[in-house]
């Protein structure tokens, strides 16, 4: 699936970008979205979890860092 983003995205959309929601079903309330956009060079797939029902302290940014997040916004990580 990802792969075909990749390939046809830019040819189908020029300029747009594209995404799905994720569902675990371990945590089934808390959704991903990973999108893609051909426009960021070597960081055209995004992954973002919604974090907002966390109180954001150091040691959870930390626990989240180690499991692979690397940034946090408004709406999550």
């Amino acid at each position: 699936m990802l792969a075909s983003w990749a390939k046809q995205i830019p040819v189908q959309a020029p300029g747009d970008w594209v995404g799905c929601k994720l569902w675990n079903a371990r945590e089934w309330g808390r959704s991903m979205i990973l999108s893609y956009t051909h426009e960021d060079e070597g960081c055209e797939f995004h992954m973002a979890i919604d974090d907002r029902g966390w109180e954001q302290t150091w040691q959870r940014q930390t626990k989240m860092r180690e499991h692979g997040w690397q940034k946090l916004d408004e709406h999550g990580w």
